[in-house]
């Protein structure tokens, strides 16, 4: 393995290796982990972090969730705090996945962005209808903004109406239908073998890949071009466009400080004793967004 920072990097290590390294950079799942400032997506750039899922299986204050809207909570898409969070994502250089994330959502971000899109770990909506998989129309604007939509091998995202079984067959399924709506350019493999208990029949794990890549390019008549493409070369085409978008964007706007005002502090009475240890109880009372709880 080697770490990696910029598109090129990675590109390189590959081919001076001989193909024998494998590139690593670092992702974070959930904007949930930035919550109160923007200055932590700085700090996680600065830390080798290159993309971002904005949501995981909650809602936060950037955004909604698919996993809310499947069970029954409104899709409100995202919020005004999560579209500058996406335009200093872009100024950054820093991806933007919309994986996990809900309709609205995708829609919004793909209105906002400047800078091409991945799907980390998605699937197809129109052959198995869940939350976590991606609509048409979505699809449509994902070729219209450049970005790539890497296909979940999850089972309950693959499955397909009237199949008892999942098996490696749906997804090459789900592939062929991106390379058949949107093209060559859109597509590639998300897996998410490290979030699953098992795979589906004939693709429970990596050293099922050398299978799936063959039967792509058996169903699709791809040319090796193509085969590179989906293997990786589009996710970094997407990277490295997203430093380009980076470098332009850098010479026009300054970093973006909006920060999050709307959280609420809980202390439980006892914390008042020790405000060292727990920073503004001091001004539990007075200050509107904290407050004591009376209530263990």
């Amino acid at each position: 393995f080697k770490f990696v920072h910029t598109a090129d990097e990675a590109l390189k290590s590959f081919r001076d290796s001989e193909t024998k390294k494998i590139s690593i950079t670092l992702g974070v799942e959930g904007l949930h982990q930035v919550d109160l400032s923007l200055a932590v997506v700085r700090q996680y750039y600065a830390l080798g972090v290159r993309y971002i899922t904005l949501t995981h299986n909650c809602d936060n204050p950037f955004a909604t969730a698919a996993s809310s809207v499947t069970g029954g909570l409104p899709d409100k898409g995202l919020s005004d705090y999560g579209r500058d969070c996406v335009k200093e994502m872009n100024r950054l250089g820093m991806m933007v996945d919309l994986s996990h994330v809900s309709h609205k959502t995708m829609l919004d971000v793909l209105e906002v962005t400047q800078a091409p899109v991945i799907f980390s770990h998605s699937s197809v909506y129109s052959l198995t209808k869940h939350e976590r998989n991606v609509r048409d129309d979505v699809l449509k604007l994902v070729k219209d903004n450049g970005g790539v939509v890497c296909v979940n091998f999850y089972p309950d995202f693959l499955i397909q109406e009237g199949h008892s079984d999942v098996t490696i067959e749906d997804a090459v399924d789900h592939i062929k239908y991106i390379i058949n709506l949107i093209g060559w350019d859109h597509v590639g493999f998300g897996s998410d073998f490290d979030g699953m208990p098992c795979g589906p029949v004939g693709l429970e794990d990596v050293s099922k890949y050398p299978t799936l890549v063959k039967k792509v390019w058996e169903a699709t008549n791809a040319t090796e071009e193509d085969i590179i493409k989906i293997m990786g070369l589009n996710v970094l085409r997407v990277w490295k466009e997203c430093e380009l978008v980076s470098n332009n964007l850098k010479n026009k706007i300054s970093p973006i400080e909006t920060n999050w005002d709307q959280r609420k502090w809980i202390f439980s009475e006892y914390c008042k004793q020790m405000p060292v240890l727990f920073p503004g109880v001091e001004d539990a009372i007075e200050n509107k967004n904290i407050y004591v709880n009376h209530h263990e």
